[in-house]
């Protein structure tokens, strides 16, 4: 009798461990789903949000420092002219035209391809806003604000006198700026892997458990 019942015993014990390993395997494939999830959202992010806003600021960046860059040395290169000439000169109108068609250039280059940037920004911020962490989404009506006083000035609807006094100016959007570079940067590096999955940060201390056991 004793040994019938031992034999019962060893039976069920037996059978409890392939139920614990499908428990198991259970378990882990429901953790990888909800971190491939999280991944594949971050995917999207990086992709359809961040990547796209980086990219369209850093060209707005590059046009804006070569349109400085041309002013500031065509400033110096008008005084240079007037220091060696009595004034008012001549040939004036001649000698500036180059000046004014440079300037020119750049008016053009800003309502042509600077502002379409911004609006490009402010189309991905309207359609893809759920992609933004919360942070970023606060931003969202500073800067659709910013680009409605440009448009509002180079459609001549806001006077220079007002421009002035709403303070419009790009440094107040170095924020928002340097806060989609940091999302842009943390979200890269948890999707390169660098922050561990789950899974593998609980067999990395099921496997130092272990060693500190065999150690005792």
């Amino acid at each position: 009798m004793q040994e019938s019942e031992s034999f019962f015993k060893e039976i069920i014990e037996l059978l409890k461990l392939p139920i614990i390993y499908i428990l198991l395997g259970y378990i882990i494939a429901k953790w990888q789903l909800k971190y491939k999830i999280k991944l594949d959202f971050i995917e999207r992010q990086l992709r359809e949000f961040y990547s796209s806003m980086l990219i369209c600021i850093r060209r707005i960046r590059a046009l804006g420092e070569l349109r400085e860059k041309r002013s500031k040395l065509s400033n110096v290169a008008w005084k240079e002219i007037c220091a060696t000439r009595k004034i008012p000169f001549d040939d004036s109108e001649k000698v500036f035209e180059p000046f004014k068609n440079m300037i020119d250039v750049d008016n053009i280059r800003l309502r042509e391809e600077i502002i379409p940037l911004y609006d490009e920004m402010l189309n991905i911020f309207e359609k893809k806003i759920e992609l933004a962490n919360s942070p970023t989404q606060g931003w969202y009506t500073d800067f659709l604000n910013f680009v409605e006083i440009w448009h509002g000035y180079l459609n001549k609807t806001i006077p220079n006198e007002v421009l002035e006094k709403l303070e419009h100016s790009e440094e107040s959007l170095k924020p928002f700026y340097e806060d989609l570079e940091n999302n842009f940067n943390k979200l890269r590096k948890e999707l390169s892997g660098k922050q561990l999955n789950p899974m593998h940060r609980f067999f990395q201390s099921l496997t130092s458990w272990r060693s500190r056991q065999k150690k005792i």
